[in-house]
Parts: structure tokens; sequence; C-alpha cells
């Protein structure tokens, strides 16, 4: 039950981001539009920033865990990822121009970073001889 509902509070979230901008929406509108309770909400969420991070969080992984083992580059994740805003465009700058733009920005910073230092982390374990200067 409980996938069952955060997967509706996730679509009806989608869609009504896709009309307003997030500063005026409000956990009972998502709630309504999901039909499913208030109460059922803050049970899997602290807050509305906290839900929508987790959004963002699960797109990101989605859209990079897939071919991680695959070695895909970092173009390639940043084009799936650039692929995805254009596709959801609406709903990307009714993120971006509300009030949560300055901590979106920080924390796509730091996914970005871990992302890459995973990826360094994964190079260096395959070939550690590589970063030998010859010596």
């Amino acid at each position: 039950m409980a996938k069952k509902a955060i997967k509706k509070f996730k679509t009806a979230f989608s869609e009504l981001l896709g009309k307003s901008p997030y500063d005026e929406l409000t956990i009972v509108q998502v709630a309504d539009a999901a039909k499913v309770t208030r109460q059922s909400f803050y049970y899997h969420y602290e807050s509305m920033d906290d839900f929508v991070f987790d959004i963002i969080s699960d797109g990101l992984d989605d859209a990079i865990n897939k071919d991680r083992r695959k070695n895909i580059s970092l173009e390639t994740i940043f084009v799936r990822i650039l692929t995805a805003c254009r596709t959801n465009r609406n709903e990307a700058l009714n993120l971006y121009n509300s009030s949560l733009r300055d901590r979106l920005v920080v924390f796509c910073k730091s996914y970005f970073a871990k992302i890459v230092n995973e990826m360094i982390d994964g190079l260096l374990e395959k070939n550690p001889r590589e970063l030998d200067d010859g010596d």
C-alpha cells in the first residue's frame, strides 16, 4: 500500500506542478489530487520540500543507475537528465523558479559531485597503475 500511495502522490504532484507554480501548491492539493489522505502524505514525508527532493533524487537515480555498471559516460548521464528536464519542461521550470531554487542547485551540485567521485573511485579500483607517474 505504501508504494501505491507514494506513486499516487508523485503522479498527482507532477500533474499539478505542470500547471501551477511550486510555491502555490499545497500538501492538501496533492493529497486530494492523489485521492489519498493528507495524513498518509505526512506518514511518508516531513514536508513538501522533502517530497520534492525525494522525487528529484529518484529521477536522477533512474537516469543514472540503469547503466552505471556498463561504464556510461558523464555526457550520457547529463544528456539523459537534460532530456528528462526538456520532457518535463513546465515542471522543471516551476521548480527552478520557486523558493527551492537555491536548495535545488546545491542538491544537484552535491549529487553530481557524488556521481563523479563514484566514477573516479571505480576507475581507480580497476586501473590503479594508470596513476603511476612512471617512477
